[in-house]
């Protein structure tokens, strides 16, 4: 392994920029892998899913007939099941949005670490690296970054969209949740709930954030393996750049140590 940071390299001063800077992106990518927080959604899923299979499911074909009606005469007690299973609905797409929403700035810290590594490298240390254009997550996290801004800004969609706004729907519909029809944008009735089982190629969300948040950290350890391998092909001159760094941190260490032993 080329970069690497550990206790040894800090007290010799034996570390380069690009060593700190990955060592901020291993860190950045465990927040990832956080079993506290994506427990919570999938134990509050799980709860809720259940309460949902217990109501007797969402009846679709009901609600299209309401939509259209606006009047659907059933028993009082279908009525009642009904908005009973559509409001846990609506608690699940909250719930999914709170999700996306928890997931996106993970992944974004993960991307500014891994942009730095290069940066520094070449900034401060002076080495021959380019960043890769490459330094990106694939298809699949991408489309889970567009969900994310949906859900930050669907409520700014005008009839025309912006740029950024039509690649947004765009990867709505590669997820196969809206379309348009006759000129008029259509998103699934549970939009985000769809998103997240689409995504995960799971019909359940208790297993779609498992999976999902599986995927992310998967990506990340590939980033840092093609990371490794670019800095690899220039080892000798990172090593070179640590050895250089070696007596300015040391005459400081020095110099610390003799002031500690005078004071005493």
């Amino acid at each position: 392994m080329t970069l690497r940071y550990s206790p040894g390299q800090r007290v010799t001063g034996r570390v380069c920029a690009a060593d700190e800077a990955f060592d901020r992106l291993r860190r950045e990518a465990a927040q990832l892998d956080s079993r506290g927080t994506w427990a919570w959604f999938a134990d509050r899923f799980r709860s809720l899913e259940a309460s949902l299979i217990d109501a007797g499911g969402f009846d679709e074909n009901l609600a299209d007939h309401l939509d259209h009606s606006g009047c659907v005469i059933v028993p009082t007690e279908v009525a009642d099941r009904h908005f009973q299973t559509e409001d846990i609905c609506a608690e699940l797409e909250e719930l999914v949005a709170a999700f996306f929403v928890t997931l996106q700035p993970r992944l974004n810290a993960v991307k500014v670490a891994a942009r730095r590594v290069y940066d520094r490298a070449a900034k401060i240390d002076g080495l021959d690296v380019r960043k890769p254009s490459a330094l990106t997550f694939p298809a699949a996290l991408e489309a889970a970054w567009q969900v994310a801004n949906y859900v930050k800004h669907c409520d700014e969609w005008e009839a025309a969209l912006t740029p950024q706004q039509q690649r947004c729907f765009e990867a709505l519909v590669q997820l196969g949740i809206a379309s348009v029809a006759e000129g008029q944008r259509k998103l699934d009735r549970w939009v985000l709930v769809s998103a997240a089982c689409a995504l995960s190629e799971e019909t359940t969300l208790a297993r779609a954030v498992d999976v999902i948040v599986r995927r992310c950290k998967t990506s990340c350890d590939e980033i840092e393996t093609a990371m490794q391998a670019d800095f690899t092909r220039i080892a000798t001159a990172v090593e070179a750049v640590r050895l250089g760094n070696v007596p300015r941190l040391g005459i400081r260490a020095n110099y610390t140590l003799r002031n500690d032993d005078d004071v005493r």
